[in-house]
């Protein structure tokens, strides 16, 4: 029977980073904004507290660049380390490329049982309990692509069951093992390794690339936008091992705001009144979701109706937009708009549209031709997304919303004859 334990993989901590693209909310949420991924951070402490871990990981990302890990994240995140060690809580620290190098400058010494990992060598620390070996781990600083390699043969030789390995370090890696990788390591070189966990940093999104050995990475404690990797719960990983086996691997989230895209059609919604109602409706369910989160709401409304003749005229959307914010700010906990998008289509007739015989006919025709076929829409999009003269049409060539090439497609050909008949270039 082996060892019976708990540790907390966390990694991209990124303190004191600013949020982007939020320079439109309302100026109460400035202060829970920019206070965002050190009181990530303290949830990340108290986790590990209140689980009773053995130890915590952090692979790499305390910051994102030396040049931004000012004075306030240093004492902050040496305050925590410092709670960690009064526990009796080690902490394993491989620093990224992004991490200070020439030391910290608000950081004289280290708490006990702070272990950063060295960068010049391979490192290995042994975690122990009562005089049983919990774990060896295994980990650098600084990875390079032929230190990471180093890295994997030392674990293939020792090969320990109660082996883990950090390294911050994700890129290339594919989610097949089998497939093409970035030179240097791949998946599958580290599913072969000897060791049981791998936990992986340099990555906004939390994943679990292989079972059994483990490949994990936690992404970041606390999403700072409205890009993709951004959305949704954002957390740590809490590996519960039993009788010296991996068994459970749980993301616990410890993001305090959490952006959203709410995403509504407006088909079939005739006026103003009949679309807020639409929109409380999501937000409500959003809430249900999210239970006990602070949501940031970018609103993006697409689809056709007569109501957009009201969203697109800009005084309207924009005194809309007011109305929204203000009923939102007084849920709770709190909701916060960032912007509200139009991206809606305009009502066409393309049966009668088809038999004109002009300019956009023929736009009609190349683009449902074209996303009729998902290859040749990816393939268009990739050569011609960006720079386009129109920008109404451009934002739907980058495919904003998350969409299928072929849907992106269509969406631009609406928006191009549009353009066409409004503008009058139909010669």
């Amino acid at each position: 029977m082996g060892p019976t334990f708990r540790f907390l993989h966390a990694a991209d901590l990124h303190l004191d980073r600013p949020f982007r693209g939020c320079a439109r909310v309302d100026p109460a949420w400035v202060p829970l904004l920019r206070d965002a991924s050190l009181d990530a951070m303290d949830r990340l402490i108290e986790t590990a507290i209140r689980e009773r871990v053995a130890f915590v990981i952090l692979a790499g990302g305390i910051c994102e660049g030396s040049a931004v890990c000012g004075l306030r994240p240093q004492v902050r995140f040496r305050a925590a380390l410092e709670r960690l060690s009064s526990e009796g809580i080690q902490t394993l620290l491989a620093l990224g490329l992004g991490d200070p190098s020439e030391g910290w400058e608000a950081i004289e010494d280290w708490p006990k049982g702070v272990h950063i990992f060295d960068d010049a060598a391979i490192d290995r620390v042994v975690i122990e309990r009562g005089g049983e070996v919990l774990a060896r781990v295994f980990g650098m600083s600084y990875p390079t692509e032929a230190s990471l390699s180093d890295l994997v043969e030392s674990t293939r030789r020792e090969s320990d069951p109660l082996g883990v390995a950090i390294v911050c370090h994700s890129h290339g890696l594919p989610p097949d093992p089998e497939g093409d990788s970035a030179p240097g390591v791949s998946l599958g070189d580290l599913v072969q390794s000897g060791v049981s966990y791998w936990a992986l940093g340099s990555s906004m999104q939390p994943a679990v690339l292989h079972r059994d050995p483990w490949v994990v990475q936690p992404g970041s404690p606390q999403g700072r936008g409205f890009e993709e990797a951004d959305l949704g719960p954002h957390g740590a990983y809490l590996v519960e091992v039993k009788a010296g086996r991996v068994g459970e691997v749980r993301l616990i989230s410890l993001d305090g705001v959490r952006t959203v895209r709410l995403v509504l059609d407006i088909g079939g919604i005739a006026d103003l009144d009949a679309l807020h109602a639409a929109v409380i409706t999501r937000v409500e369910q959003l809430r249900g979701e999210n239970p006990g989160i602070a949501l940031m709401l970018r609103v993006i409304l697409t689809g056709c109706s007569s109501v957009r003749s009201e969203v697109t005229d800009r005084a309207r959307l924009m005194h809309y937009q007011e109305r929204l914010g203000a009923e939102l700010s007084l849920m709770e906990p709190a909701i916060g708009l960032e912007q509200l998008v139009d991206m809606t289509q305009p009502v066409m007739d393309l049966g009668a549209l088809r038999g004109r015989g002009d300019f956009s006919a023929a736009v009609l025709e190349q683009g449902e031709a074209m996303a009729a076929d998902p290859e040749v829409a990816a393939a268009f999009l990739r050569a011609h997304g960006q720079p386009l003269p129109l920008p109404e049409i451009a934002r739907w060539l980058d495919a904003p919303l998350g969409d299928e090439p072929s849907t992106a497609i269509q969406k631009a050909t609406m928006l191009a004859i549009h353009e066409l008949s409004s503008q009058g270039r139909e010669d």
